[in-house]
């Protein structure tokens, strides 16, 4: 099978996109033809960024978005896109980000008659990613009707797929709550759990006790409140607080801490690889993994954080509330109070709130395997429909 990936969002980003995108074409590679498609990057990264050797990587010239430095444009029409199309002749499109890359993969496809997956990653109209593109004035947030506008014209692009693919339950019910036009299948982020319990074979470096934050330090990740959460309990406890990752907030966010007294407790390494975190063991030397995002549509983070076996807390909304329901803390959204209770109590020894058969369950059923399997059989059943369609 051939499978032409198109995606937005890919290295130097550092997210959950980027994990599943790079994660999930490794696997399929093992048995298939994959290319991802991708903005070109300023600068190119290095090839240790944990992408297999047998995925093919096509880039596609682009440019920085003044909003939001970290996504890139590129112009769907361009005729490179069009001849990679025609040499490589995928089987199948799967995209997994609606904006300009995905675009120019779904416009091929469509005229190539090619069948389409879309993967829902991101509620991009939650109010806090409103706020970013500067619409998260109330009149928007709270109008039912502009937000079913919204919504529509989000997702516009999954409604020329053929499946869409949600990661959650939760994220499943929201499509069809906004009545969604396609099938919508539940086929959940796989995690290779074993690298999350070896031994690490790099030093870690980080030598105090501490707790965890890793991923884009941007507003829509509420860093914030982490860390006015830790504040509140800095005094009585010998931990830093490590924010592992980079982003448009990083300053603020340092600044922040620094106006709280925090300069030298909270820590910002900025980006550190994937395969680095795993070798470095930089989960399991962890006492805590901790989010205060609203915005998780699932929150890979949360699965690795509970395959390394340390307690995680989150907050009661979205991706969160289903990951952790059973198997870690959940905060009420914005509450730095509750959230520094929650904090001091698994700090000083309360660990009463896992529960390892639940973690083991939850595990389970993010197997990596069990994931790509339903992936293959999703792909091969919206080929067959597709060529069924052509015979009539």
């Amino acid at each position: 099978m051939k499978i032409a990936i198109f995606t937005d969002a890919f290295y130097p980003q550092v997210n959950g996109v980027v994990t599943h995108v790079v994660e999930v074409s490794n696997h399929l590679a093992k048995k298939h033809t994959v290319c991802i498609v991708a903005a070109k990057p300023e600068k190119l990264p290095d090839a240790s960024f944990g992408l297999s050797s047998q995925v093919l990587l096509q880039y596609v010239k682009s440019y920085a978005l003044s909003l939001y430095p970290d996504f890139r444009v590129t112009n769907p029409y361009r005729q490179e896109l069009t001849q990679f199309f025609k040499e490589f002749d995928p089987d199948v499109v799967h995209f997994h980000t609606p904006w300009t890359v995905a675009y120019a993969g779904v416009r091929a496809a469509v005229k190539a008659n090619k069948p389409i997956v879309g993967t829902f990653h991101t509620y991009f109209l939650d109010p806090e990613y409103l706020k970013i593109i500067k619409m998260d004035a109330l009149f928007i947030v709270n109008n039912h009707l502009v937000m079913k506008m919204l919504w529509k014209f989000l997702m516009g692009i999954y409604h020329q797929s053929d499946a869409i693919i949600a990661l959650t339950s939760n994220v499943r019910r929201e499509l069809l709550r906004h009545e969604t036009e396609r099938p919508v299948h539940l086929i959940p982020t796989g995690i290779n759990t074993k690298e999350f319990m070896q031994k690490p074979k790099l030093p870690c470096p980080f030598k105090k006790p501490y707790i965890l934050c890793l991923g884009r330090t941007s507003v829509e990740k509420s860093l914030d409140v982490v860390i006015e959460s830790f504040a509140r309990i800095a005094s009585m406890v010998p931990h830093d607080l490590v924010i592992v990752g980079d982003g448009p907030a990083r300053a603020d966010l340092q600044a922040r801490a620094i106006e709280l007294g925090l300069g030298d407790r909270v820590v910002f390494p900025g980006s550190i690889k994937r395969t680095d975190v795993i070798k470095m063991g930089i989960y399991s030397h962890a006492d805590l993994y901790i989010s205060a995002s609203k915005t998780e549509t699932l929150g890979l983070t949360f699965l690795e954080a509970l395959a390394s076996g340390i307690p995680v807390i989150g907050v009661a909304k979205n991706g969160a509330k289903e990951v952790l329901r059973d198997t870690g803390v959940l905060c009420p959204p914005d509450d730095r109070d509750a959230m520094a209770k929650e904090i001091y109590k698994i700090l000083s020894g309360d660990t009463s709130s896992f529960h390892s058969e639940a973690v083991k369950t939850l595990l389970d059923r993010f197997d990596t395997e069990a994931s790509i399997e339903k992936l293959e059989e999703l792909y091969t059943k919206v080929i067959d429909q597709k060529a069924k369609e052509q015979v009539v």
